[in-house]
């Protein structure tokens, strides 16, 4: 047994020796993939020597593969797909005939979309999986819901540091084409930041950008679309309420509405169009009712407050109604908060657009044929509303809902938006670059609509007719994409689909084996000599 041992040690040992001494090698390995998608956004700075370098090796050594990229950084981009500035949204949509994509990336948390797409294999080539600190603007808004020309408006904007380090910059922010007024802002690590400030512009479309001081650029751009109103004259009939609120939201003192506010008691005159009415009175006398009733088939459109289901706005315009004695309602906030209030014998409103829920869900405030109805009064023993802040933008958009002004449409990129419409033919829409294209309305379940399809580009989008306005589309980026820490495997795996996989290079180098095997023929004459050493002891 031990010189069958020692003579296969030793065969071994020299066969080694004399492969090393052949120089054996391993040729490079490559990845099969039909295209690749290089992200070269804002998150990826850190590592734009790695991306310079992988895009050399495909063109080197794939030269017939298909290379494209999504968002703007600068490189020599022979086929670019670029996206918006700063995100990774979109720009991924492997054509008919390419099964396997490969796909490098941060893959950061909120950039993809509408994934998987059916019989495609992806190939997920990771940059990196630390975080990459970057500052961001999450949210940009207007505390009024409305824009006068040279008027005071408040603004308020959310700016936030991901990363560990104090971040310095500064923020401009754009009324048009005017620039309005800079914030220098130092973010302490890891914290976010509201700024609220006052600015006077010719313009109701505001643009606030960030400008880094020592952070990578980021998702640094946000739009803001103020709808503009000229002066109203606004009739507020009371009958017996209290209008001490509605009057000091539509007329506060040291601050300048659009709103001139007449208080009556009774209508005793027709109404023109040229005025908004608000209806509190909830019994309406045989003028009130004829007048009333006139101005709504002249095509006006009422504000009414109710507290009983005998209001006679309820008759008028078909709708009913059902006291509830508590309960809270919310009313929408800053971004995607909602603050709650009480309500006391207030009405549950059937028949018509829910506007405003109670915590049960049931409708409080309806839209019916362009008129508001709430179902209850804005007095102290009716409603905690009244001491909000948020009242008086709540209350100034209910009426300018009235007045046929439409709020702004918010979308983030990707998505569409579906325009109620009211007359056939052709529409406009009006892109950010200033180029238009025509589009018609479509019929669905009796109702007309014109749907805009995917709008990727951030900035604002008009629909017209006839050179008339109709309504303003908002387009922001997504603020969980200003978050760049990395997706998780779930959240890839929801991305991506199951039919995803990781490599870890793209192209293998050569391996040459000499050393190796070198090693391995001294390792075996070194057991050569431990088996001469022990013959003695084992095999005797």
């Amino acid at each position: 047994l031990y010189e069958i041992i020692l003579l296969i040690v030793r065969i071994l040992a020299i066969a080694c020796l004399i492969l090393a001494l052949s120089r054996p090698v391993l040729m490079p390995e490559k990845v099969d993939f039909d295209a690749a998608y290089l992200d070269v956004s804002m998150s990826m700075k850190p590592f734009e020597k790695e991306l310079g370098r992988l895009y050399d090796d495909i063109k080197n050594n794939f030269p017939d593969k298909e290379v494209f990229f999504f968002s703007d950084s600068k490189l020599d981009q022979s086929r670019p797909r670029t996206t918006h500035r700063g995100t990774d949204y979109g720009a991924i949509d492997p054509g008919e005939g390419l099964r396997k994509v490969l796909v490098y990336s941060d893959f950061q948390r909120g950039g993809y979309r509408n994934f998987p797409v059916p019989g495609k294999e992806y190939l997920l080539f990771r940059a990196s999986d630390r975080q990459v600190d970057n500052v961001a603007l999450l949210a940009f808004y207007s505390e009024e819901p409305y824009f006068q020309k040279e008027e005071p408006v408040k603004l308020s904007l959310r700016a936030q540091n991901f990363g560990k380090k104090t971040r310095r910059g500064r923020i401009r922010i754009l009324g048009g084409q005017d620039e309005l007024t800079e914030l220098h802002l130092e973010l302490p690590p890891d914290s976010g930041l509201l700024y609220s400030f006052t600015v006077k512009s010719g313009s109701g479309d505001f643009t606030a950008f960030w400008i880094p001081g020592d952070s990578i650029p980021g998702d640094d751009t946000l739009y803001l679309h103020v709808p503009e109103v000229g002066n109203r004259k606004v009739l507020l009939l009371r009958g017996g309420s209290d209008p001490t609120y509605v009057e000091a939201a539509l007329r506060p003192r040291g601050f300048r509405t659009p709103f001139e506010l007449k208080v009556i008691d009774r209508l005793d005159f027709p109404i023109g169009q040229d005025r908004s009415l608000i209806v509190m009175a909830d019994r309406l006398s045989a003028s009130d009712m004829r007048f009333v009733r006139k101005y709504l088939n002249d095509g006006g459109k009422i504000l009414a407050f109710v507290s009983t289901p005998e209001a006679s706005v309820l008759g008028l315009l078909g709708l009913e109604g059902t006291r509830r004695e508590k309960g809270k309602s919310f009313v929408g906030g800053e971004g995607k908060e909602k603050k709650a209030f009480s309500l006391a014998n207030y009405l549950i409103l059937r028949g018509g657009k829910t506007l405003l829920e109670d915590q049960s869900g049931n409708p409080v405030a309806v839209e019916k044929e362009g008129s508001v109805v709430v179902g209850f009064k804005p007095e102290p023993e009716m409603t905690d509303l009244i001491y909000s802040p948020l009242f008086p933008p709540w209350l100034h958009k209910l009426l300018l809902k009235t007045m046929g002004i439409r709020s702004p449409i918010r979308l983030r990129p990707g998505e569409s938006a579906r325009v109620p419409v009211t007359k056939g033919g052709e529409y406009e829409l009006l892109m950010p670059d200033g180029t238009g294209v025509r589009i018609v309305p479509e019929v669905e379940a009796g109702r007309a609509f014109l749907d805009t399809g995917p709008l990727e580009e951030p900035g604002f989008y008009r629909i017209s007719r006839d050179g008339k306005p109709l309504a303003v589309i908002v387009v922001n980026p997504d603020p969980s994409e200003s978050d760049v820490t990395s997706l998780k495997p779930r959240e890839l795996s929801a991305a991506f689909g199951k039919n995803h996989r990781f490599i870890g290079n793209l192209i293998k180098g050569a391996r040459y084996l000499s050393r190796t095997l070198l090693l391995a023929a001294l390792l075996l004459f070194l057991l050569e000599t431990a088996l001469l050493f022990l013959r003695k002891r084992f095999f005797t």
